[in-house]
């Protein structure tokens, strides 16, 4: 049973590199938003390990956990390759009107909602603007 799931782990495995790499082929710049979580983990060795062409980034909050960084820096170690590290605009996280104190988004949906958006959508939309693959063909 044991050899069974084994192959079809590893069959999976192939695929998802195949797809991975046909990325690459068809868009040129390809890039991947680590979450830092268990199936992130398996996606980057994936392509740390076989499809290296593919940039990697993952976004800090201002919110995350020590043990995120530890994570963070210990993948990188092991890989000896660097996740770029997006953060929210400084200047948007200061703004009125984008909470009241750094428990702000508790207080109502728009609160998170701006929060989100602060913190997580538009540091998102930065790392991934001039990659292709994002349903924008012929836009640079």
């Amino acid at each position: 049973m044991g050899e069974v799931l084994t192959l079809d782990l590893e069959q999976k495995a192939v695929s998802v590199r195949d797809q991975l790499a046909a990325a690459v082929q068809e868009y040129g710049r390809v890039v991947y938003s680590n979450s830092l979580g268990a199936e992130a983990m398996v996606l980057t060795d994936i392509i740390w390990t076989h499809v290296p062409a593919i940039d990697i980034f993952s976004i800090d909050t201002g919110r995350l956990h020590e043990e995120t960084y530890e994570v963070l820096e210990k993948l990188q170690r092991r890989y000896k390759r660097k996740i770029k590290v997006v953060h929210p605009d400084a200047r948007a996280l200061d703004a009125p009107g984008s909470g009241s104190g750094v428990n702000g988004f508790y207080d109502s949906l728009e609160a998170r909602m701006s929060c989100c958006r602060i913190r997580k959508v538009e540091p998102f939309q930065r790392a991934i603007a001039g990659y292709g693959g994002m349903g924008n063909r012929g836009a640079p």
